[in-house]
């Protein structure tokens, strides 16, 4: 998980400052995809509350919540970070 989440919703409408930001989201009818996004939109609530303007928000802002969730144990990956996972991923990658 490599950025934010773009979402149905108008929160980046102009797009100010995350020229650079990979944006992801859910397929259109794929709604097992739904829930996950639920889940990760409720964690970055956690550090920017509704009604959070983001054009007024810093790269750095925006980059330190990144690392704090890319870092926090998952329950889908054994309770391993997404960027171990990420890591493992790409180490056996490079093997096989």
């Amino acid at each position: 998980m490599w950025g934010l989440w773009e979402g149905d919703g108008d929160f980046f409408v102009g797009g100010k400052g995350f020229c650079c930001t990979n944006f992801w989201g859910h397929i259109t009818y794929s709604s097992w995809q739904l829930g996950a996004n639920e889940k990760l939109n409720g964690l970055i609530r956690q550090y920017f509350p509704k009604k959070t303007k983001f054009e007024h928000l810093s790269i750095q802002e925006v980059k330190f919540v990144e690392e704090q969730l890319n870092r926090r144990p998952r329950k889908r990956f054994n309770y391993n970070s997404p960027l171990e996972e990420f890591n493992y991923l790409k180490k056996v990658a490079f093997v096989t």
